[in-house]
């Protein structure tokens, strides 16, 4: 199985992307994501027309397995957990150029929720190349 290639932008309701909290919690984020030996995860940065500063998103590569997509679900499940401000938006450009998204929140959010959405991009991405 091919890996998943994503998008992961952070957030945190009521601040700007260059909000320091919000740039903790992503580095935060990235961290916990490196930390899982399945995922590779970087945060280049991504500049964003009409705005000071940078986008903050993490590319993340999924291995491709089940395992990897459970510490993907874990890892982004106890990120949100932490505050309730939190929201991550799953980004993935399919190779016609369209892109999908997804976006999961809450601290109450479960695993299956999670692996849903990541699922649905993985999907959406098979089914539009094979109609191709």
């Amino acid at each position: 199985m091919e890996p998943s290639k994503l998008e992961v932008v952070p957030h945190l309701a009521s601040l700007t992307d260059d909000h320091p909290a919000v740039q903790e919690a992503v580095g935060e984020l990235t961290s916990m994501l490196r930390d899982e030996p399945a995922i590779v995860a970087g945060s280049p940065p991504t500049a964003v027309s009409g705005s000071k500063g940078i986008l903050p998103v993490i590319l993340v590569e999924l291995g491709g397995s089940s395992v990897t997509v459970g510490a993907a679900v874990r890892v982004f499940r106890l990120w949100l957990q932490r505050d309730r401000r939190r929201s991550i938006r799953l980004r993935r450009t399919l190779p016609d150029g369209s892109v999908i998204e997804q976006e999961v929140s809450g601290v109450a959010i479960s695993d299956q929720t999670l692996r849903a959405a990541l699922e649905q991009l993985d999907g959406a991405s098979t089914n539009r190349s094979s109609d191709s």
